[in-house]
């Protein structure tokens, strides 16, 4: 999964928070991404990622966003300024793709999901329009909202039209990560999704996008103990990988975050539950570091569950 957020020692900032100039901060710090630790600059200043070689819109909309809570929490024009080069990036790369949709598609295989060719993401696409909301805020230059609202369309369409959704039943829908089939069902992706459907509502109260909103949250709450095996978390609920101690501390960060944008109670208590696997893993291993006692449990774990899975097999195939 491509994120780089500062998820260990970062603060997140929540709506409601003192906004410099009356602007809106992004929810998730994503500091980390300042120090060009996984990807160099190019010479206009958009990041260009090493290894695979290429632009990837996800790292841009994330670099993006961190220069832009770097610009309120500072006033310094430097980063407004790199935060629009990475908006108009995004403009001027925006992929025109059917019915009145527009999007970033990926070039790079993911590296746990199954990708042929191009593919889009609920998470590259959620980011961008984040970004390109702030930017029309900033500069009230209307191809920024043009964009993003190009880019909405994709939330509404199938995989199969070349959007980014998942139905599921009659009336439900999950926003993909990686939109191919079969579906992997991302928490993580889905829920940077929904923050820019929020940053898109905040602006237009658009109804189509209330109720897209509303449609979603109701299906995620279907899959929600789907990735709770009660004691930590699953990635996605394909392949059913158990998260990495920084990924589980993630899905905490967002799912604390969804709640106050959605008023939802229940995903503020299944983030204090989730929070509390990592706590009682820590007083179990005291003698290890903490990061070297998750690095280990992770891995028993999941040879843990592994073995039951073959041992369930193998019973019903007797």
């Amino acid at each position: 999964m491509y994120i780089h957020c500062d998820i260990t020692k970062g603060q997140i900032q929540l709506p409601g928070m003192e906004q410099v100039c009356g602007l809106p901060p992004y929810p998730i710090d994503m500091s980390k991404l300042l120090t060009l630790w996984q990807f160099t600059l190019d010479d206009a200043g958009v990041p260009f990622q090493v290894h695979p070689a290429g632009y990837h819109p996800t790292i841009i909309g994330q670099y993006a966003l961190a220069n832009w809570n770097q610009y309120l929490a500072t006033n310094d024009d430097h980063y407004r300024n790199v935060f629009l080069t990475q908006a108009n990036w995004l403009v001027q790369h925006e992929a025109h793709i059917c019915n009145g949709a527009g999007g970033w598609p990926i070039s790079t295989p993911h590296p746990y999901v199954s990708t042929k060719g191009l593919w889009l993401s609920a998470l590259a696409q959620g980011n961008a329009i984040s970004v390109l909301i702030r930017a029309f805020q900033l500069t009230a230059e209307a191809e920024f909202l043009e964009a993003a609202h190009r880019a909405i369309q994709t939330f509404k369409q199938d995989i199969l039209d070349f959007g980014i959704s998942d139905p599921v039943g009659d009336e439900g829908i999950f926003f993909e990560e990686v939109a191919v089939y079969p579906a992997a069902h991302i928490l993580s992706g889905f829920i940077f999704g929904l923050f820019g459907l929020y940053d898109y509502l905040t602006l237009t109260s658009d109804i189509e996008v209330k109720e897209l909103i509303q449609r979603s949250l109701s299906t995620m709450h279907l899959f929600l103990d789907e990735f709770d095996v009660g004691f930590w978390t699953r990635v996605d609920l394909l392949h059913r990988r158990l998260a990495s101690s920084d990924h589980l501390a993630l899905q905490c960060m967002l799912l604390e975050t969804l709640a106050i944008y959605s008023g939802c109670e229940h995903c503020s208590m299944l983030a204090s539950r989730w929070k509390s696997y990592q706590h009682r893993l820590a007083s179990f291993f005291p003698r290890f570091s903490l990061r070297m006692s998750y690095g280990f449990v992770y891995l028993l774990l999941h040879f843990l569950l592994q073995a039951v899975c073959v041992l369930s097999w193998l019973r019903l195939h007797k």
